[in-house]
């Protein structure tokens, strides 16, 4: 029974080795990301210091050329539709005023037979 017990206690040394590598190995990766990541930023931060002044630049140009290209559309849009509520008004009118005459050819008296 005594050789069941020193297998067993080697085992368990096994085991924990293998939980100690298996434990080590991802979290020397994660340091090593870590600490990479951190060196990158750190390195490269003038870069794109320099970068993000460029971009902001660049945003503004295209915010103003995406203003000068969509002005003549929102323009044309503009007097088409006032175009069109101009011409919804007219109709409305020459409608009212048909409607009326209409009414006033109704009611008038007949004109006498002679």
């Amino acid at each position: 029974m005594w050789v069941l017990n020193h297998l067993a206690q080697a085992a368990a040394i096994l085991l924990l080795m293998e939980l100690l590598v298996m434990l080590l190995i991802p979290l020397g990766i994660a340091a090593g990301l870590a600490f990479g990541l951190r060196w990158v930023n750190h390195h490269t931060e003038p870069v794109f210091g320099k970068a993000n002044t460029y971009s902001e630049k660049g945003a503004g140009y295209v915010h103003k050329g995406t203003d000068y290209a969509a002005l003549p559309v929102i323009v044309v849009r503009k007097y088409a539709e006032t175009a069109g509520a101009v011409t919804t008004a007219v109709q409305a009118r020459v409608r009212r005023a048909r409607a009326r005459n209409a009414e006033e050819e109704e009611i008038a008296p007949a004109a006498p037979l002679t």
